[in-house]
């Protein structure tokens, strides 16, 4: 008997150590996200078959992101509003945007307008005549709805897309440099107006208009192919404009290429360098995975297993394409390991193990009646960084079985544990939520970036973040997945590293500021010019214990700006309406004490001024809870 005991034992450990290395496991029906995507397979077309996504984003601003999610032809689109207790619930119908029978693709979250709330447009890949206002182009345009800021939004009569063209998704940025963030535009398979319909200019109200002929030219325009998928935006090559890096169909993966302004007119040149070789770009990802402080530039294609095309598809792969400076590309596809992704569509970069390099995840498949049956089933991929540059494939053995039709994905900690979790969008099947479960210790830091003025999340930062092991580079940007996108919260794993020796942030306007004093790891920080402070903070109602919320200042060079005048203001929540101004000390430490009777989240923005500039702002959360004692006698935390 002693003998099997011992064995039993042995089993159970070798069972839990087994457990304890999947990374993930699937928790949709645990935290309420039982809902599908819907194709009528009676309107389906190629565009039912590529569309799909959603948009990641917290909206209403208590610290948690949600998910707007598409229910296809079937269903009206759902908004899952996050509880902050690891569940979600549909608020669509009460916020106003439970767009239905408008075939919704590639929704995302931004600021239109300017005043911090985030607004939500929802792209359609309708046809003209399938809508049921047959013929009325003007009811298949993108779907543009202003964020009240009480939970709700109104869908907007000047937004000024009134073409029926069908839009797959669309990537915000400022090209301008006006301070407000335009559009670049998709159409795949669509072609039919003048204008290829790509750039919308906004004019800082959130009214656009399409600039495509006047930024390409007129034979650019007209030779511009319809392949179009996904945009992503940045200055790759460094001369201080934002290019456009578009993943293309049919071997049209392409960059274009800022030319910043001539006689107050931004034009743009269309090239497609010779190392750009994928042969059905789909999805992509950017970031610095090689940690030498410039972007590269994963895309997804079609890797087909038996070689062999049965259609008008490619079977080389995937590729990944390093950045050597200034935007000069080489692929590195082979040499990482990268090629073989099945039919594949949205990719996200993220540190799934939090040990200072960046992994993959992609999602694929296809379906027709009639081909591409080897792709109705493929698995998902998830690559996992071994540190030197090349990556494993493991998502079996992670725990990541899908092998529906995925189409979007979101990188995201959805319950703000410090593990980045997945969301996988598909297509004529049910979302997923898979819950990162690592438990090895390592260390993380996630950065929220706040700003005044027309840009208020700072789209186009970059942030710079230094341990004695590495320096990891990230820009903020509405970066685009596959007609989806990671939230705005910026994810450094740090490995074994606890000591964050200094944080670089170089702003959109090029303005950079280093912090090397008051880092703590394993916690998100808010930074605004000059400032930072803890970004997520929790409170106690009962025992009147309360909360003191620690804000710090420093000079461009991190040193410590001591007696400054900082004023506290709570614009909504429990304690709505307190104010109150304090002084730094010699450290550049403020510290304002709070105390709230009632349960909810307040949000704090900090303002001060210095040298006689506008205002400068941090912000951060303090969400209020019954105390740990008459709850239920456990920390909650």
């Amino acid at each position: 008997m002693k003998q099997q005991h011992t064995i039993y034992l042995l089993a159970l450990i070798f069972l839990a150590s087994t457990a304890t290395a999947q990374l993930f496991t699937d928790v949709t029906s645990q935290v309420g996200l039982d809902y599908a995507h819907i194709n009528n397979p009676q309107r389906q077309s190629e565009l039912t078959f590529i569309g799909g996504g959603g948009a990641v984003a917290d909206y209403d601003f208590d610290g948690f992101p949600d998910f707007y999610l598409l229910g296809g032809t079937n269903q009206a689109n759902a908004l899952f509003k996050n509880q902050g207790n690891g569940t979600f619930v549909n608020v669509a119908a009460a916020a106003q945007v439970d767009l239905f029978d408008v075939l919704s693709s590639g929704p995302v979250f931004f600021d239109v307008d300017g005043d911090f709330d985030l607004d939500l447009l929802v792209f359609s890949i309708n046809r003209e005549g399938q809508s049921p206002q047959q013929g009325n182009t003007t009811e298949n345009r993108p779907r543009l709805f202003i964020n009240q800021g009480q939970g709700t939004f109104t869908e907007s009569l000047v937004s000024g897309f009134s073409s029926g063209m069908p839009s797959v998704m669309g990537t915000p940025a400022d090209f301008d440099k006006d301070g407000d963030l335009d559009i670049f535009m998709t159409h795949w398979n669509n072609d039919y107006e003048t204008s290829k319909q790509l750039f919308w200019v906004n004019d800082g109200t959130g009214t656009f208009s399409d600039q495509t002929i006047e930024y390409l030219g007129i034979p650019q325009n007209a030779n511009f192919d319809r392949w179009t998928f996904t945009p992503n935006i940045t200055d790759i090559n460094e001369d201080g404009w934002l290019d456009v890096l578009l993943t293309g169909d049919f071997g049209t993966t392409r960059i274009l290429y800022s030319n910043s302004t001539v006689n107050n007119q931004l034009t743009f040149s269309t090239t497609q360098p010779p190392v750009i070789t994928d042969e059905n770009g789909m999805g992509a990802a950017l970031a610095d995975y090689d940690n030498d402080g410039d972007l590269d530039w994963f895309v997804t294609s079609i890797y087909d297993p038996d070689g062999q095309a049965e259609g008008n598809w490619g079977t080389s792969g995937n590729r990944l394409y390093r950045n050597t400076g200034m935007g000069v590309f080489e692929d590195a596809t082979d040499e990482a390991g990268l090629r073989h992704g099945f039919w594949g569509w949205g990719a996200c970069f993220a540190d799934f193990n939090n040990d200072g390099h960046m992994d993959i995840y992609h999602e694929n498949g296809f379906t027709t009646p009639v081909l591409a049956t080897e792709f109705h089933h493929d698995p998902a991929r998830l690559f996992m960084a071994n540190g030197d540059g090349t990556f494993t494939e493991s998502a079996a053995t992670n725990g990541l079985n899908h092998t529906d039709q995925g189409r979007g994905v979101s990188c995201v900690d959805y319950d703000l544990d410090g593990r980045v979790d997945i969301l996988v969008m598909p297509n004529n099947a049910p979302y997923k939520l898979y819950r990162n479960i690592a438990s090895n210790n390592n260390h993380f830091l996630g950065i929220r970036l706040f700003d005044s003025g027309t840009n208020p999340y700072a789209i186009q930062a970059k942030i710079a973040v230094t341990t004695a092991a590495s320096t990891q580079t990230k820009e903020l940007a509405h970066a685009n997945n596959y007609a989806s996108n990671n939230p705005l919260t910026q994810h450094f794993g740090l490995g074994q590293e606890s000591n964050i020796q200094s944080i670089q942030v170089t702003w959109p306007d090029g303005h950079e500021q280093v912090i090397n004093q008051h880092l703590v790891s394993d916690q998100t920080i808010s930074i605004g010019r000059h400032c930072h402070t803890s970004y997520y903070n929790v409170g106690y109602t009962d025992l009147g214990a309360g909360k003191t919320v620690t804000l710090y200042l420093h000079a461009d060079d991190g040193m410590p700006i001591d007696n400054q005048a900082v004023t506290l203001s709570i614009t909504q929540g429990p304690l709505t309406g307190h104010n109150q101004t304090l002084n730094t000390n010699a450290q550049g430490v403020v510290q304002f004490p709070l105390q709230s009777t009632q349960t909810g989240t307040d949000r704090l923005r900090f303002e001060f001024t210095i040298g006689g500039s506008p205002n400068h702002v941090c912000r951060a959360l303090v969400n209020w809870r019954q105390d740990v004692i008459y709850a239920n006698g456990l920390e909650l935390n």
